[in-house]
């Protein structure tokens, strides 16, 4: 996009005219983002979107929604639509699999199977609704610790393939794919550190035959992390096209666990499937996939929380946090009476 000024412009006044709410990321590389109204609605943003040159191919990704995910319509410019801080030559990407592909592979080397001992493929396709996104010194028992680590990482490390996610550790703690790595990163920025520390569980010659399938939530990320990858002597690198969305849309209930982590109010989606949640709630340990900001400022830790500790603990992760936001609430109080209260920025301790 060379005037991404222009473009912006045009972008939140018709987003603005038409209704929709959501938001978008605009760069020199392209658009990034989603946005949320009725059937109608969508259509039309959809058809204004391909009006643009070069923009003729972008692929929307589509859920159902009970409700708007976003309270407004926001439109930003950035440097990059999803910020790894390392050059990265596009062209050079992982090679697309499409969903059938995708699943034909994890079956061929993994042996997916159902309940009955059958392969699972599932050739349902639901692509109907109104949120788009838009596409273009160590103990004993630490040493145990380390070595279990090490034996669950080799474990994922099937002879023929890895699954690796591209997404942050607070994504892949709430769902995965079965037997895909964790790269156990708080923001995208750092996927290079963690590529530098996989890529020595490699000689060179397996580094170049070793087969990495990549996914994440749409797609976008997977577009330079595969690239990057390529770059640090991987070969066989290969992403999942239209990403987790996608899949799960024309492929649900097959090889996909837990809930899908998405970037609005929402905080989650279950894309229509039937699974259980694989997280557990950070106080009482029972399965539950509400993730919740704890209330205290001071932490504002995103954490997996239950219905009934929510309620016990006030909206805070811990004792000690409610202890503490008691506390800032008290001197809210006296402050707010004399005119002295001023308000806090509130962080976000989750970034794309």
């Amino acid at each position: 996009i060379k005037n991404r000024e222009y473009f912006a412009r045009k972008q939140k006044r018709f987003c603005k005219k038409l209704g929709v709410l959501g938001k978008i990321l605009i760069a020199r590389e392209g658009i990034n983002g989603s946005i949320s109204g009725t059937k109608k609605q969508v259509e039309k943003y959809k058809k204004f979107l391909w009006s643009f040159k070069g923009f003729e191919n972008v692929i929307f990704k589509e859920e159902n929604a009970f409700e708007c995910p976003f309270t407004k319509i926001a439109i930003r410019i950035r440097n990059e639509i999803v910020s790894l801080k390392k050059p990265v030559n596009i062209n050079k990407k992982g090679e697309y699999l499409t969903p059938k592909e995708f699943l034909g592979l994890y079956n061929d080397s993994f042996g997916n199977k159902n309940d009955d001992g059958n392969q699972i493929i599932n050739t349902n396709i639901s692509q109907t609704g109104s949120v788009g996104q838009i596409k273009s010194g160590f103990d004993q028992r630490r040493e145990t610790s380390r070595v279990k680590k090490i034996k669950k990482f080799n474990d994922k490390i099937h002879e023929d393939i890895i699954i690796l996610d591209a997404r942050n550790y607070y994504e892949h703690n709430l769902g995965r794919f079965k037997n895909a790595i964790n790269p156990n990163i708080k923001t995208f920025r750092e996927f290079p550190k963690f590529v530098e520390k996989f890529k020595k569980n490699f000689n060179r010659k397996e580094r170049e035959n070793k087969k990495i399938v990549m996914y994440c939530t749409g797609g976008i990320r997977c577009e330079k992390a595969s690239a990057y990858m390529k770059e640090k002597g991987f070969k066989n690198v290969y992403q999942l096209e239209g990403g987790i969305i996608n899949f799960c849309q024309q492929f649900p209930n097959t090889v996909w666990e837990g809930k899908c982590f998405v970037f609005d109010k929402r905080l989650m989606t279950n894309l229509n499937q039937n699974n259980k949640p694989i997280t557990k709630c950070i106080n009482c340990r029972e399965l539950c996939d509400l993730y919740r900001n704890c209330k205290n400022l001071e932490c504002d830790k995103l954490v997996i929380m239950c219905v009934r500790c929510q309620e016990k603990l006030q909206g805070c992760c811990s004792k000690e946090c409610l202890r503490e936001f008691l506390n800032y609430a008290r001197k809210r109080a006296v402050l707010k009476k004399v005119g002295e209260w001023v308000i806090k920025e509130k962080l976000q301790n989750y970034v794309k």
